[in-house]
Parts: C-alpha cells; structure tokens; sequence
C-alpha cells in the first residue's frame, strides 16, 4: 500500500506553519497502526502544509526523504509555495513518485483528497492498475467552514463527483456516505489514539481538589465553540472554577482578551502534546464543544473527543453524530448549543461529584481502549481493504 497525505514527522514540525495537530496525529496513529495488519505498507508521500507566500515566508519547500520505523519509505514532495502552483506542483510530485513506484493490484490510500487531489487515484488506476481508495476526514461547505468561493465550491462538488467513482471511503461520519453516494463503497472509522498509557488515566477525581479545572486543546476556531465556552465562564460565578485553554486559530486573540479580563482563564497558546496530556491529568473536565446547529459540520467528526475520552477525565461535548457510539453514553452532552447550555453541563458535572465522574471517565476510557485505539481501527480498515479488493 502507498499512503498518500499530509503527514508532518515528529520533528519536522518547523517545516510546516499550517500543520493540523489533530490530523497529524491521526495520520501518525495509521502508519503506527498499519503495521500490525496484513497489509504491507510500502511508502508515505507526504504534502507538508505551509501557508502560501507571502502570508507564510516559504517561497519553495525543498522537499526531504527519510525511512520511517519498519522500513517504510518516506517522501515529503517539493513544491513551489505560490498561489496556484503550490497545488500543481504538490499533485505533479505525488503522480511522479506513483507513476515511478506503485504497481498493477497496489492499493493507494488518500488522506483527504484535496491536496494531494484524489483525482490522481483515478488517473494511476487507469494508467498503472492500482486500486485507489480515500480517507475522507473532512469535508468544508462553503459559506460555512470555509468562504463561499469558487475554490471550495470546487473542492465540494469534486467530492460529490469523486467519492462514489473510488475502490472504496473510509469516512470519518456517515453523513458523508450518505450524502456523497458512497454507502454502498464505504465505512466509517471516526478516528482513533494511538496508545493508552497507564500515565493519562485520570486519578485525581478521587480526591476532592479546592478548583474546578476545565480544559480545552485544539483549533481556535468557531466551529470548536471557543466563543460559547468564554460566555459561558463569563456567566459562571464560581470562584472555584479554571478553564485553560490551549492552541492557535483565527480567535486566538479573542481568548487572550478574555483571559486578561478572567483571572479564571488561562491561555497557553500552542504547546506539544505531551504537555497537553499533562494538562488533562490534572483537569476535571475536558471541553469538546462542536458547534453542530448553527453551522453545518456535518461531515466532520471531533477526533479530539475520542483522544479526551481516551484518558478517562469526564468529557464535556456536543452531541455530534455520525459515528458507531452514542457520545451520551461516556460523556457530559450539550443538547443547547448556547453559553447557558455549556454552563449548564459544566454546573451538573460539578454537582454530581468526584466518585461519580471518576466513573464515567473510566467507563468512557475502557471504551475507547476495547475498539478505538489506532492498532484496532486499522485492522477494520486493512480487513475493508481488501474485502473491496477480492470483490473486484
């Protein structure tokens, strides 16, 4: 199998100024995973994301070469970092490199088929025989997620005309099978942790802390709820209550006003993950609140839900949909999307006490640790594979 994505090694990270941590990690977790199934995988190409000059300072990513654990060769390709030529050359690199390597029966695995396009698959099936699949994690509407340009317009309606024609979809939601006629070619894996280490499950519910600490890892951005959780601490009176916030994104600045005005707040800006996971052992409560009603973020799924649950802190989450468990079961639910709402779920997971939290959080991580992790979710995908396969 060749993968193909936007998969930024572990200290690479300086090469690439528009990395998404969450999917980084979720890439990072497959090629890990992958290698205790029956599937061989024989490469990675890479796109590293980099904010087009002039607003990032790259003119031209010189590309890099290097071989991941398990012999599996990796290649970042080259591009010229320039509007409209950033997407020609990045797809012109992959097709090559494919064109070079990949043979007849060889699956290729897209993460995402914006850049590297999709479109490639059907080209090197048609050329080279190879059997051309995707995994579809997320999917902008325009004028919701993304501006009502002819650039997203373009990138929609190429998923509506691509994914039905692909060997098969992984999707991160079942909306998107639905909605993009790839019911009948697909499954959905909502994302998955890579380990569980004894070290993040929570313990300190156990004990009765003076603060109320609540956390929130991730994009800065409307759609992460950032502005519902500020209002709801602005409604909240609690002396005893913390919230820290982590990450960067286009509301970056709104959360540093709100922590100068709030002693209650904390903004830490963008740290690695290891000391997020620190920041959640010592928190009650892990934010994960989606914005699912005055947007449309149907075809995405939180896989920061998943790596929340994964520690066994109780979670705080909206009630997104479209995966293979109800979030009600192992989690806080807002079914009000307002400041009110999330203060309300805050309020009851406050009232409802140490030991009975400490329980749900262990319910949710023996969940996650029985059929999410990466190891598991792989397996699923490598038996799907080559299902579609011996089909065809």
């Amino acid at each position: 199998m060749h993968f193909v994505g936007s998969v930024v090694p572990a200290g690479d990270e300086s090469s690439s100024d528009a990395i998404s941590h969450a999917g980084n990690l979720c890439q990072l977790g497959l090629i890990r995973g992958f290698t205790d199934t029956v599937v061989e995988l024989i490469q990675v190409i890479s796109y590293f994301p980099n904010r087009i000059f002039p607003v990032g300072k790259r003119v031209y990513f010189s590309g890099k070469h290097r071989t991941l654990p398990g012999d599996i060769d990796f290649y970042a390709i080259p591009y010229l970092n320039l509007p409209g030529l950033r997407a020609i050359t990045v797809n012109a690199g992959v097709l090559l490199n494919l064109l070079v390597n990949a043979r007849r029966g060889d699956v290729v695995l897209f993460y995402n088929v914006t850049i590297p396009s999709g479109l490639l698959g059907l080209l090197l099936r048609l050329i080279r025989g190879v059997h051309c699949f995707a995994m579809v994690y997320d999917i902008h509407v325009p004028g919701q997620t993304v501006p009502d340009s002819w650039r997203w317009r373009f990138e929609y309606w190429k998923h509506k005309w691509l994914l039905p024609r692909l060997d098969g979809v992984i999707a991160i939601t079942s909306k998107i099978l639905f909605d993009f006629n790839a019911t009948n070619n697909g499954i959905v894996v909502e994302g998955g942790v890579a380990v569980l280490p004894s070290a993040i499950i929570f313990s300190s519910l156990a004990r009765s802390p003076s603060t109320f600490t609540m956390v929130y890892a991730g994009r800065l951005n409307e759609d992460n709820g950032i502005e519902l959780m500020l209002r709801a601490m602005a409604r909240l009176t609690n002396a005893e209550l913390r919230m820290v916030i982590v990450g960067s994104g286009l509301l970056s600045d709104t959360v540093k006003k709100a922590a100068e005005k709030d002693a209650r707040i904390t903004y830490l800006g963008v740290i690695s993950h290891s000391e997020v996971t620190a920041l959640y052992r010592g928190a009650q409560l892990l934010m994960c609140i989606r914005i699912t009603k005055q947007l449309n973020t149907g075809y995405f799924f939180p896989s920061k839900l998943i790596e929340c649950l994964a520690t066994g802190v109780p979670v705080l989450t909206t009630r997104v949909t479209g995966g293979s468990f109800d979030p009600a079961e192992y989690a806080y639910v807002v079914d009000d999307e307002t400041d009110q709402g999330v203060a309300a779920g805050i309020l009851e997971s406050m009232k409802n006490g140490a030991a009975y939290n400490f329980a749900k959080g262990e319910k949710a991580r023996l969940f996650i640790s029985e059929n999410m992790t990466w190891s598991k979710q792989c397996l699923k995908i490598s038996h799907f594979l080559l299902t579609k396969i011996e089909i065809e």
